[in-house]
């Protein structure tokens, strides 16, 4: 008896394919993903963006919302007789002020804890990514650093990488000069290695100009592999 094989393969538009042998009966049905930009993927994954921090089309944006891959939401949200910021997570209802609205054409309220970083509002989106994440392999000797901790130090920066490590807050008080930046790069460095991400926020901007270059320089060999993408020390600072 001649075996059949299989002689159709044909897409509907939900991406869902129905695989067909000879005499018309469904063998297999499977999805496809739609494809997805690489390049949206990595500027928007792990943030809320508003719609002027994304340098890609709106064309393109439409349609990785469409195929759900970027969610859209109302950067302010109201319930529960307060307001809440989807960005910062600002709850304090002090921090909320309303005003008449150009955009929406009414009472609009928006977020004062986090108005640095733009102003963000009831009609305002923000966009995240919630498509596939990305996959990198930190290696293993992601820091370059040939110093000796003193024995202060060291205790210090053991108890920082245990805090990453059990997912706990940390406090390091010391005077100016005692290294208390050196102490970070040992649990910077088992951040990455759990495939975390980290933030030194600072309010001076003469630190952030004089730190970078040091980072960049440990780290290197994040900054020298084209071949793991969002991976990468970035540097921000707002006057």
């Amino acid at each position: 008896m001649e075996q059949k094989g299989i002689r159709e393969l044909k897409a509907n538009d939900k991406g869902e394919c129905n695989l067909t042998r000879n005499g018309g009966f469904s063998l297999k049905k499977m999805s496809i993903s739609p494809p997805y930009s690489p390049e949206l993927q990595n500027h928007l994954i792990g943030k809320h963006l508003l719609a002027f921090e994304i340098p890609f089309s709106q064309e393109l944006l439409a349609e990785h919302i469409k195929n759900g891959y970027v969610s859209e939401t109302c950067g302010v949200q109201s319930g529960n007789g307060g307001y809440r910021c989807v960005r910062c997570g600002n709850k304090d209802q002090t921090l909320f002020y309303t005003f008449p609205c150009k955009i929406c054409n009414q009472d609009c309220t928006y977020c004062r804890s986090c108005i640095m970083m733009g102003r963000v509002s009831e009609c305002a989106k923000l966009y995240r990514w919630t498509g596939p994440g990305i996959q990198f392999k930190i290696p293993d000797n992601v820091l370059r650093w040939a110093v000796t901790l003193s024995a202060g130090q060291q205790n210090a920066s053991d108890c920082v990488v245990e805090a990453i490590n059990g997912k706990d807050e940390f406090l390091v008080w010391a005077v100016c000069g005692a290294g208390k930046t050196e102490i970070l790069f040992p649990a910077i460095e088992a951040a990455l290695h759990a495939g975390k991400r980290i933030c030194l926020a600072t309010p001076r901007t003469d630190v952030v100009l004089e730190l970078s270059p040091r980072l960049k320089k440990l780290f290197l060999a994040l900054e020298s592999r084209p071949s793991m993408p969002g991976v990468k020390i970035a540097m921000v600072f707002r006057h």
